[in-house]
């Protein structure tokens, strides 16, 4: 074999060296492709297993598969714009997310932080009587977490507090929840925030329509049950 041949050879083993190197390497990278899917699989398969055995481990509440209400979930949406409670509904974007008669609630989550926003209908809105500072005259909404009942009245438009509340007697304050209840032409709006935390994952409202006439009963909007009312 003649030298130019020799080096013609060895040129295109050169040349053929890039080329099987990228093979192996695609034949490496799907080879670990594989084992990694094989991989997931397996672990997909064992946590499937251990969740049919032990529901709990994904829905604490196990009660709330099949008690609750489906229409009476209330539902919230992540928002990513920040939200400034004013207790009017400027920055809240989209349609209501429910409706209880006269009540049209929103929410959204933020954070760590839920805000709800109520719209009500009320041609005549009883405010609170300032001289009851133990029990709830007007109209009030209760809002209901695992850790108890607050009650949301005030005796004027403005900032609002929460207070905890026990068939219509008013206690300590909730610092955490705070809100604005303002007037509207249909009737008025509420406002608030409150931290996740303090729900623990369970929040129900009801809405109590005092009339006029204080021996008139007390009308409730919401998706608690009036025979839980407070």
């Amino acid at each position: 074999m003649t030298l130019r041949r020799q080096l013609m050879l060895v040129s295109l083993l050169l040349l053929a060296l890039p080329w099987a190197g990228c093979q192996f390497v695609r034949e490496v990278e799907t080879a670990l492709q594989s084992g990694q899917s094989q991989a997931l699989l397996a672990t997909s398969r064992a946590i499937a297993t251990v969740v049919a055995g032990q529901p709990d481990l994904l829905y604490p509440d196990l009660a709330r598969l099949t008690e609750m209400d489906i229409a009476g979930q209330l539902y919230a949406t992540r928002s990513d714009s920040p939200i400034i409670v004013d207790g009017y509904a400027d920055g809240w974007e989209g349609q209501v997310h429910g409706q209880f008669g006269p009540v049209a609630y929103r929410a959204s989550v933020r954070g760590e932080t839920l805000f709800l926003l109520f719209t009500v209908t009320d041609a005549n809105v009883v405010y609170q009587d300032p001289r009851q500072s133990r029990r709830a005259t007007g109209d009030r909404l209760i809002l209901a977490g695992a850790n108890g009942r607050y009650v949301i009245t005030t005796a004027a438009p403005g900032a609002v507090r929460a207070r905890l509340g026990e068939r219509g007697a008013l206690s300590g304050f909730e610092p955490r929840i705070r809100g604005y209840w303002q007037d509207s032409l249909e009737g008025y709006t509420i406002e608030l925030s409150l931290p996740l935390a303090l729900l623990e994952q369970r929040l129900g409202f009801q809405l109590v329509d005092v009339t006029a006439n204080a021996t008139a009963p007390a009308t409730r909007y919401g998706n608690l049950d009036n025979a839980q009312r407070k």
